[in-house]
């Protein structure tokens, strides 16, 4: 009898057992590849300046950044909300953008305001191509921006136009041009300064080394395509880079300008 019991009590255990709810082990995203650090190094007359260290974190399970320190300060906080919205959460300026999304497209940009949300980026297109884009205002330095006139050659930007007011130094509305040519490198979205509308006329000016638009990249979203090759120059300034064993870009040096020999920026990365 005292057998029986023992062989019930067995039978028990395991159907106790076999019956307990199986839980997979999360699928952790590859992190290799993607932007780790990047120190930027403002070069005038061969001194070099220090001028902005940005870590940035992803999250383990997709793989997206969610998170950018500046200066070993926290600076921005990326959330993906749903599969159409997604935020970021700037802590140095403390504005809010809302950016609604369809896939991978990027279809508005916003500012979150006291009533709701207000045009940030406004975005217009021909057909399947980026006809023109109202920027940000980066006052006194550039506002009223709009970008148009753009060129695709159906892999690369050739040329965009920008206009824009500027209030300080010599105040007044200005037009430039930039054409740009290329490397044989392909393009990746770790590289900023290779989105055309962000380049032209603050490239010296109030240049922004990180934005909106590079930081939604690097999680895969787009407004229009990217370019397929890293950019070469831009009118007279050149852009040169240096990769290593995996070929990826360790180093890129934008400058000098024609009109000021001695003076680039100097960009250096790492990679997780």
């Amino acid at each position: 009898m005292k057998y029986l019991r023992y062989i019930f009590l067995l039978c028990l255990f395991g159907f106790l057992f076999s019956c307990k709810k199986h839980v997979s082990n999360p699928s952790y995203a590859n992190l290799s590849g993607k932007i780790k650090s990047l120190n930027v190094v403002n070069v005038n007359d061969t001194v070099p300046t220090p001028y902005v260290f940005y870590s940035f974190y992803y999250d383990s399970i997709t793989g997206n950044v969610n998170k950018i320190l500046k200066n070993s300060v926290n600076f921005v906080i990326v959330t993906y909300g749903n599969n159409s919205e997604i935020t970021i959460r700037n802590l140095e300026t403390n504005d809010t953008l809302i950016i609604h999304v369809q896939g991978n497209q990027i279809t508005s940009i916003n500012k979150k305001g006291a009533v709701g949300e207000e045009p940030y980026y406004r975005f217009h297109f021909t057909g399947n191509y980026i006809d023109s884009i109202i920027s940000p205002d980066a006052y006194p330095n550039a506002y009223n921006v709009m970008s148009y006139g753009f060129i695709f050659d159906g892999n690369n930007y050739t040329r965009s136009i920008v206009a824009y007011d500027v209030a300080v130094f010599i105040p007044g509305h200005y037009t430039d041009t930039g054409m740009y040519t290329y490397t044989a490198m392909l393009n990746t979205p770790q590289i900023p300064t290779q989105i055309i509308h962000t380049n032209v006329s603050t490239i010296w000016l109030s240049y922004q080394i990180i934005d909106p638009l590079y930081i939604l990249g690097l999680s895969g979203y787009t407004v229009y395509p990217p370019n397929k090759n890293l950019i070469s120059s831009i009118n007279t300034t050149p852009f040169t880079y240096t990769t290593d064993a995996q070929n990826r870009v360790i180093q890129m040096k934008i400058g000098p300008p024609s009109y000021s020999p001695l003076t680039y920026l100097l960009y250096t990365f790492t990679y997780y």
